[in-house]
């Protein structure tokens, strides 16, 4: 996501669509509050990986679609993938760490996430630089989905192997 907050809007103008970057972000966010108020409870019924693939894919495919992107339509579209793919990273992640420890070790399940994610935002960019640099904008986002694949098939090799945080 970081790639996203730190290299839209200049890659935007290499396709001569500033103006796509206010829609994809608005797009997200939309799509970011549909998605928390109803795939919670499908979590809660079904279990993590009932959500978490979905939303990793998802997250994989708005970056994908960024990287291909030869006008403002598809970023504007990419924003709706984002939305309910990083946009419901965040909840997910908790809730599937907080099914895994013991009560008094929830909280500090809760932050490993959160600075996880605030790690990655935060540190990202300053290594995507230099990356546009040798690969491009589109090369970098291509990279950036396959590492998003990458934590999918961590996911699935480690909870997602399990019942997935499903009932009983």
């Amino acid at each position: 996501y970081a790639g996203v907050i730190a290299y839209l809007a200049p890659y935007s103008l290499t396709r001569d669509a500033e103006w796509s970057v206010g829609v994809y972000f608005a797009l997200y966010a939309g799509f970011a509050v549909v998605g928390r108020v109803g795939l919670g409870r499908i979590q809660d019924r079904f279990g993590d990986n009932v959500i978490a693939i979905p939303i990793l894919l998802s997250f994989t495919l708005s970056l994908a679609l960024i990287a291909v992107a030869s006008n403002g339509f598809v970023i504007s579209v990419a924003g709706v993938f984002m939305g309910l793919g990083f946009g419901m990273v965040l909840p997910t992640m908790q809730a599937a760490a907080s099914k895994v420890v013991q009560p008094v070790n929830m909280n500090s399940a809760v932050a490993a996430v959160y600075v996880s994610i605030d790690l990655g935002v935060g540190v990202a960019p300053f290594a995507l630089g230099p990356i546009i640099g040798v690969v491009g904008f589109s090369g970098m986002y291509v990279l950036l989905a396959l590492v998003v694949l990458l934590a999918a098939a961590i996911y699935l090799g480690g909870h997602g192997r399990t019942n997935g945080g499903a009932p009983g």
